[in-house]
């Protein structure tokens, strides 16, 4: 299983933060056990592993961090935001009939309304993708990549000796 990672922009939200521990708990579980392109097909029973409750998931479904099929399978709604897979170890999901139902909108996120996305391409594509298809469809600018990952930002205010703060 590939290595999963959560974004400070999703788990810092006060969206994410104003929810309980233990729905906070039932959306790691989730995603820590969710296939290359976000699906879990067996939620109930990681709700039963980590002892949540049927509020927890609920919760889950009514902020949208998680959005439901009617097959009983779930997909994580910014799974494209917190991980990046490499096109040589990804694996597709077996679940395309649900993925075919999805859009993706300007931010990464999944979503069901046609009104807010575009539609994803057949196969893996990478945040990079996914910039180029929505930028072209939607006319905005180009601001995720590759060369960004790892560099420094540096803010606004200098330090005493006129260097840039961290």
């Amino acid at each position: 299983m590939a290595r999963r990672m959560f974004s400070p922009q999703i788990i810092d939200s006060d969206a994410f933060l104003d929810m309980s521990p233990s729905a906070q708990n039932l959306y790691f579980h989730l995603s820590m056990r969710a296939d290359d392109d976000g699906f879990v097909s067996n939620p109930k029973k990681i709700l039963k592993i980590t002892g949540g409750g049927d509020d927890d998931y609920k919760l889950l479904q009514v902020k949208r961090f998680i959005l439901p099929f009617e097959s009983g399978i779930i997909v994580i709604k910014h799974w494209r935001i917190n991980n990046y897979i490499r096109k040589d170890i990804y694996e597709p999901t077996k679940y395309t009939e649900e993925k075919s139902k999805l859009l993706i909108k300007p931010n990464g996120s999944y979503t069901f309304n046609s009104d807010e996305g575009v539609k994803l391409p057949e196969g893996h594509f990478t945040l990079e993708d996914i910039d180029k298809i929505v930028c072209t469809s939607r006319a905005l600018p180009v601001h995720l990549g590759k060369d960004r990952i790892g560099k420094d930002r540096i803010s606004e205010s200098d330090d005493s000796q006129g260097k840039k703060k961290l």
